[in-house]
Parts: structure tokens; sequence; C-alpha cells
């Protein structure tokens, strides 16, 4: 997409043009589906890229789901330079199957630093059997994955751990990473228990 670094939350939130209108037409999502779109799509024109993320997830969530309005929104967002829509796009790509368009999207996001894209793009290499041809990048992402926050990263690292996966010296730092993550996912689900360093 581009060779600039890519927008995280608080670059974003810097450069939003009516912080206190995105959180009002957030917040109305939930009780007037319609009226909410409708002002994040005026504030999208302006250059709310926010709110081109956050139309993205509530077409993706809505009853009946219009993935095709999520995937415009997140596309829309990712064009803009947001992480955020970066990877919202790889995994709605990933969701629907579409694993080549999903790894393409999440290595641009591994090559920016987005530990999210690293633990996703991991997951398309050790996808349908191919653990062992990927073995040593699959680690690698995880442990740069883990080491920046991401505690699925963390878990899965160690569950390879534990299986033996990269030697039998392994499999006791396997148990002790998984009791780690299984403590650090505890305490962001009390926080926030849709945290996406919980997806997996």
């Amino acid at each position: 997409m581009t060779d600039k670094r890519l927008k995280n939350y608080d670059d974003l939130i810097k450069e939003e043009p009516d912080l206190s209108l995105l959180n009002r037409a957030y917040a109305l999502l939930s009780t007037n589906f319609e009226r909410a779109t409708s002002q994040l799509a005026e504030l999208a024109d302006r250059g709310s890229i926010l709110s081109m993320i956050y139309l993205g997830e509530a077409y993706q969530r809505s009853q009946p789901k219009n993935l095709d309005a999520a995937e415009k929104w997140y596309r829309k967002a990712y064009e803009n330079g947001a992480a955020m829509g970066l990877f919202a796009l790889g995994l709605l790509h990933f969701q629907k199957n579409n694993y080549a368009e999903a790894e393409t999207l999440f290595q641009e996001g591994a090559e920016n630093d987005d530990e999210l894209s690293m633990f996703w793009l991991a997951k398309i290499y050790a996808h349908n059997d191919n653990f062992d041809k990927n073995r040593y990048k699959i680690r690698l992402l995880l442990e740069k994955s883990a080491s920046k926050g991401n505690v699925s990263a963390k878990s899965a690292l160690a569950f390879s751990f534990m299986k033996g996966r990269y030697g039998l010296g392994n499999i006791p730092k396997g148990i002790w990473l998984y009791l780690s993550s299984l403590l650090e996912a505890a305490k962001i689900a009390i926080k926030n228990p849709d945290d996406p360093r919980l997806w997996h």
C-alpha cells in the first residue's frame, strides 16, 4: 500500500477532526444504527480514519452482516495509512478463507512492527499442516509478537514448545510461558474481554 509508517491508534486520535462527534456517533450504534452510520460516514468524508474503522466494524457485526460494506470501509482506512484498518481487512479476508490476500496484508503489517499482524501471519504459515515447512518463520513471528504484548502469540508459542516442536529442551520453557500467558490474559480480560491481543 505504502512505504510510509502505518498510523497507530494514538496517531489517529491526534488527526481526528471531531472527537466529540465521533464518540457520540459510536455510542449511537447500539440504539440507532442508521443515524450512527450516517454520522460516521459524514465524519469519514471529513477525513476521520477512525470513523472508517468503526463503520467497518459496524457493518461486520450488523444483523444481517454486510461484509462488502465492512471490506469497503476497512480498505479505506488501510489506504489512508491506518494499521488498524490493515489488520481488520486482513482478518476479514482470513475469516473468508482468502488466505493469499490475508497473507499479503499481514506481511505488510508485520513489516511495520504490528504485533497482531505478526501473530495472524504465523497462523497462515501454520495453516493446512504447513508448520514443519515454516517452523522457524512461525517461531520468529510468535516471539516478536509475544514480546510486544500479544498474549495469543505467547500462548501459541508455549503450546509449540510443550509439544516438542522446537526440541525437548524447550518443553519446560513452554510450560512456564503457558502459565505466564494465562495470568496475562486474565489481567487483560478483566479490563477488556474484547482486546485483540486475546483473539486466536
